[in-house]
Parts: C-alpha cells; structure tokens; sequence
C-alpha cells in the first residue's frame, strides 16, 4: 500500500511539473522589447507559426544576415534581408531596440552599428513584433499590432526573396 501511495505522489508531481514547464518550451517570442535582443541562437517566431527572424549564413560565404523565412518550409526560404548590403563578419551581432530614439538597431561584436531601421519618429519605449503575415513591425510598447492602433507604426514588409 505504501508503494502504490509513492508512486501516486511522484506521478501527481510529474504531471504538475510537465504542466507548469511545458508551456514555457513551446512559446514561441515574437517580439523585442526595449529590454530584451535576438543573438546568433535565438529567433523570433510570429505567432501563428508562420515566419520566423533569426540570424543565417549563406552556403556561400561566411557573412552573416538578419533575415525572415518560412518557418514550415524544409528548405529555408529567406523572404527578407535586413543588412544585405553589410553583412556581418562572424555570427556576433544582436538585433536590439535602439534606446536612443526606439529604432531597430543591429550591431556587432564591437558595439557597431551595422543597420538600422532609420525611421525618424519612433518611441523609445518601442518594441519590434514579427507578424503572422511576415511583416517585422516597429510600434509604440503598449499598441498591439493585432488590435486597432493608433500612433505611428513602421511597418517592414518581406520584399527581396532567396534561397539559402
């Protein structure tokens, strides 16, 4: 009878513990927020699953990009480019909301900019959310993108494909 009482208490604690960890495995983040970046090993991923933000390599060279894909397609399909024309060196840089004026802001090993969104009216409290319909969005940290908003929003849209 005491066994069967063991084994009951540490089948209740596994279910409770899969039950409380589980979800923070699956959730996927799909935006950055003023005090949070994206480096080499991490991505953001919209919420619906169906793009995904990360840094990549080409196959053929050793640049690396910050770029928007298909998450569901086997075969990477890059839909967008954010530093096509100044790659970065190794895999070191940050993708990171500018504190200064609220711009996205990519950066290097040494601290250097390397692209930025370049948008001259944003919020210092922006946050930068990757959409359902590949869209990577710049908006004030309070405004949701999936509701009405209102104020200014900078909307970067997947416009250069290829393949990696």
């Amino acid at each position: 009878m005491r066994n069967i009482a063991k084994r009951h208490h540490a089948v209740c604690c596994f279910i409770i513990a899969l039950t409380t960890f589980f979800p923070l495995l699956t959730t996927s983040i799909d935006l950055i927020t003023p005090t949070q970046f994206l480096g080499k090993d991490q991505t953001l991923v919209s919420a619906g699953q169906e793009f995904e933000l990360g840094f990549f390599s080409s196959a053929r060279s050793n640049n690396w990009y910050i770029g928007i894909w298909y998450k569901n397609i086997e075969q990477r399909t890059i839909v967008w480019v954010a530093n096509r024309d100044s790659p970065l060196r190794n895999s070191s840089g940050i993708l990171k909301i500018s504190p200064d004026d609220g711009n996205l802001l990519l950066v290097d090993e040494a601290g250097k900019s390397v692209w930025s969104s370049n948008h001259s009216s944003m919020a210092k409290n922006s946050v930068a959310e990757l959409l359902d319909n590949g869209n990577f969005v710049v908006h004030p940290e309070m405004i949701k993108t999936r509701k009405t908003t209102s104020g200014k929003a900078l909307i970067i849209q997947p416009t250069h494909c290829c393949r990696v």
